[in-house]
């Protein structure tokens, strides 16, 4: 069964395409990471499923509850770690998932602090709880860790599989970041052209999934070419 339908979507700003005609499916508790270079429509995509923005024509449907994480965390700096989370709980259900939605995301020991005691990495980790005292079964997360330093992103990467797989959500991630999409994703989605269409889709293989020591050079050779990046890259000579 599927979590996200986008069926013949198109989005234009005062007249200018961004993209045309995407068709896409995820299917529940599947992840799906989206590439592509700026200004393709990643980040109007994930808007059009959220209900932040229209369509110009097409559809795209979300079948289930969504939870949105934006690239800067976005926290309330008068309120702690807890009470930003406490303050996106909409009722008594949600609120007594406060002190499991820390635990899960790692801040059960910071809940007293306030955003400007936190790292990067922490204040992503509170913008996800906040997400996630909310139950989603969906996630739209873009490009969330790309403010981290590559320590901070690389355990905050591992952090956000363990979270999916634990709630056994559905994710569509968008990323710059070629090899983020092979570890975290199960299929990796490349925007591209003007307008944007999807240029290739590559499945991860099952056994190489959430794995920092799998080998994928071909698949990351595979995606690289799709953004037309691989034939810029310096050939070495010995």
């Amino acid at each position: 069964m599927n979590a996200i339908v986008i069926e013949r979507l198109t989005k234009a700003f005062d007249g200018k395409i961004v993209f045309t005609n995407l068709d896409l499916a995820v299917t529940r508790g599947e992840t799906v990471a989206v590439l592509g270079p700026s200004g393709c429509g990643k980040s109007t995509l994930l808007r059009c499923i959220a209900g932040l923005e229209r369509p110009t024509s097409g559809t795209a449907r979300a079948d289930g509850d969504v939870g949105y994480v934006f690239q800067e965390p976005r926290l309330l700096p008068w309120l702690t770690v807890e009470g930003n989370v406490r303050f996106a709980a909409r009722n008594d259900a949600e609120r007594a998932r406060i002190t499991s939605v820390l635990t899960l995301t790692g801040l059960r020991e910071a809940a007293h602090l306030l955003p400007k005691h936190l790292s990067g990495g922490m204040a992503q980790r509170a913008a996800l709880a906040r997400t996630l005292v909310r139950n989603p079964s969906i996630l739209l997360l873009d490009e969330p860790l790309a403010a981290l330093d590559a320590l901070r992103r690389m355990d905050l990467q591992a952090a956000l599989a363990s979270i999916v797989a634990t709630l056994g959500a559905t994710a569509l991630l968008v990323t710059h970041d070629v090899d983020e999409a092979l570890y975290l994703a199960d299929r990796v989605v490349v925007l591209g052209g003007s307008p944007s269409r999807i240029e290739a889709e590559l499945i991860v293989p099952p056994h190489a999934r959430r794995r920092r020591d799998a080998d994928l050079t071909t698949e990351r050779t595979s995606l690289l070419r799709a953004l037309g990046v691989e034939d810029h890259l310096p050939t070495l000579s010995i």
